[in-house]
């Protein structure tokens, strides 16, 4: 566990194990490993290609559709997760 923690593998694994915790683990802990210090997210965004950044609008609709009909998943912090 100590070499996945020193590698980034530990932060990507909770991530994936717990989607409602996705946005808030990847920008507190695996976007600065990996991109370096964040400065706007227009920078990050610069570094997707058109047809990702056309992928994560289609997410982002498809998001906010379920949001407005109350399915959207439900979101724990990082707390909350480690009291599980």
């Amino acid at each position: 566990m100590e070499n996945s923690m020193e590698t980034g593998l530990f932060w990507i694994c909770l991530a994936s194990r717990h989607s409602s915790m996705f946005d808030e683990i990847y920008w507190k802990f695996i976007n600065t490993r990996f991109f370096g210090p964040f400065t706007t997210i227009e920078e990050r965004l610069s570094l997707l290609s058109a047809e990702e950044l056309r992928s994560m609008n289609t997410f982002v609709e498809e998001e906010m559709r379920q949001a407005s009909e109350g399915r959207l998943a439900s979101h724990y912090s990082i707390d909350e997760l480690v009291d599980l």
